[in-house]
């Protein structure tokens, strides 16, 4: 086979295998991808597009709550209620992440770092709330799927 024959065969394979975007579905910058939808349907308020990115058996552990919400279990619409509520309650709502680092181990994604939760409420004062946060995905199904959230205070200062 010529060069410009291997050439076009590799040009063809490459189009068909990686997508236009620039990245293979299930790598990195598909999870950081996927994660910016996931903070913009947040932000968005939009609870169906929210909640499409949990996998249904996935466990959802708040600062705020004694005990995790496992959606395997009963507690699959308590979580649905839960943000329900919170978009409900408040005019803007934005999680910004800050000093996060992402991996992908095989079908696994992790997302870790701090963040800050941004509330402007209907009720209260407008808040900003500091967390450490860390995000378990799998890649099921051609996309990544939260199934595990957590999220807790940040220690204190260590100085």
């Amino acid at each position: 086979m010529g060069p410009m024959r291997k050439f076009l065969l590799v040009t063809v394979l490459m189009s068909i295998l990686v997508p236009a975007s620039g990245y293979a579905k299930g790598d990195v910058q598909d999870l950081r991808a996927t994660f910016a939808e996931i903070l913009k349907s947040f932000r968005e308020k939009n609870l169906e597009a929210f909640l499409g990115h949990f996998h249904p058996d996935a466990v959802i552990f708040e600062r705020n709550r004694l005990f995790p919400i496992d959606r395997s279990r009963a507690d699959r619409d308590d979580w649905a209620d839960a943000v329900q509520l919170l978009f409900d309650r408040v005019i803007n709502v934005e999680f910004v992440p800050k000093q996060i680092d992402y991996r992908v181990i095989d079908n696994t994604g992790m997302i870790w770092g701090f963040s800050k939760m941004k509330i402007d409420s209907r009720d209260e004062l407008a808040s900003d709330l500091d967390s450490r946060f860390s995000v378990t995905l799998t890649f099921r199904e051609d996309r990544w799927m939260i199934v595990a959230w957590h999220t807790s205070a940040p220690p204190a200062s260590q100085d």
